[in-house]
């Protein structure tokens, strides 16, 4: 596997998670954490299809490098905790369960997509 590879895509991906979250910006919810796991989410089950049996270093450094910097757990987790602080119950259910339920429609749209191209 090609170390340096995975750090460039995965510093690549940070990049661009962190110009997103400038460009989209709302401060009662965190739209651009849910976006970007979105995105991510998709970009991951269209690169499981085309790439991990086939062309595994290429799944492992755009999959787990690109998307892995991409992608924001950590954030989202964040953004829950600061909700459940300042009391936000409805804005933390309803984060909490788009990410959930766009994250995996990310990922079945993306395997669809990959499996038409």
């Amino acid at each position: 596997m090609n170390i340096l590879g995975l750090a460039i895509a995965g510093a690549i991906g940070t990049v661009c998670r962190y110009e997103i979250g400038k460009i989209i910006t709302y401060q009662q919810f965190p739209v651009a954490t849910l976006f970007i796991n979105t995105l991510g989410s998709l970009l991951l089950g269209f690169l499981f299809v085309k790439y991990a049996a086939n062309q595994q270093q290429l799944f492992v450094i755009l999959g787990i490098g690109f998307c892995g910097g991409f992608t924001t757990f950590s954030t989202f987790s964040f953004d829950l905790f600061k909700m459940l602080q300042t009391q936000q119950y409805f804005n933390f259910a309803t984060y909490l369960s788009l990410s959930i339920v766009l994250g995996l429609v990310g990922v079945f749209i993306g395997t669809y997509l990959a499996k038409l191209i």
